[in-house]
This record gives structure tokens, sequence and C-alpha cells, in this order.
């Protein structure tokens, strides 16, 4: 049994494939949004991912990635206030991408 391995490419192996990557760039741009805690517009994602992608998708196939921390802000509503996060430009095409 232990002499058994997988043929096919594992999920992640498939997340990280550049037409997912590119794809999911394309899908949160679309979205636009504001800045995470990071600070980087989704105008910056494709350069960021241009210099940084052979860094996170090693990450990511070894399991070791860390998605940044999460910009929580009290949005004023009639009723009160509404708490939202918002997310970093690359953990929100991370998460795009493996959706």
């Amino acid at each position: 049994m232990k002499e058994m391995y997988r043929e096919s490419p594992s999920m992640m192996e498939l997340v990280v494939r550049e037409h997912n990557i590119q794809k999911a760039i394309k899908k949160v741009k679309k979205n636009k949004g504001a800045p995470g805690i990071d600070g980087m517009k989704v105008s910056e994602i494709q350069g960021h991912f241009a210099q940084y992608f052979p860094e996170i998708k090693q990450k990511l196939l070894e399991g070791t990635y860390k998605p940044q921390a999460v910009k929580k802000v009290e949005i004023p509503k009639a009723n009160g206030e509404k708490a939202c996060a918002w997310y970093t430009c690359r953990k929100r095409q991370s998460d795009t991408t493996s959706n």
C-alpha cells in the first residue's frame, strides 16, 4: 500500500496554476474593494503577484502559507454599527482561486 502514489495533481496544484491565478486576479480587480490591513490597492495586485508569486506558490504547495491579518471596521448604520472585515488583496485572490 505504501508504494501507491497519486498520478493526478492535488487540489492545491490545480489552484496554483497560472491560468487560475490570473482568473482570480481578474475577478478581484472586477470586484474592486478597499485596501486591507497591508494598504495594497486592487490596482496593485497584478504587479504584486508578478513579483511574489513563486514564493507564494511554494508556500501554498508546502502548506506553510499564512494569510495576513484582517482589517476590521465598524460602519455606521441608522440602527447602530455594522462590523465589516476587509481582507488583503492577496487573501481575496487566494480565496477566489480556491473557489
